[in-house]
């Protein structure tokens, strides 16, 4: 997974902020999840790849999965 950083800012896991500092994982966990039911229900997910927008099916996530 690509994250995109900018050059002046620090790490999410130096944040004071503990609720920032856990918020990477929180995301990872959200997006799992909206996999998930996606898969399920067969609908479609957005995600960004190489800077284009894809819909991508609920079918097209399981041909994706490692």
């Amino acid at each position: 997974m690509t994250v995109y950083t900018h050059p002046n800012l620090k790490p999410l896991s130096e944040a004071k902020d503990p609720d920032l500092r856990h918020a990477m994982a929180a995301m990872l966990r959200a997006a799992q999840a909206a996999r998930k039911i996606a898969i399920q229900t067969n609908t479609a997910l957005i995600v960004v790849r190489n800077g284009q927008r894809l819909a991508l099916t609920g079918q097209a996530l399981l041909q994706d999965e490692p």
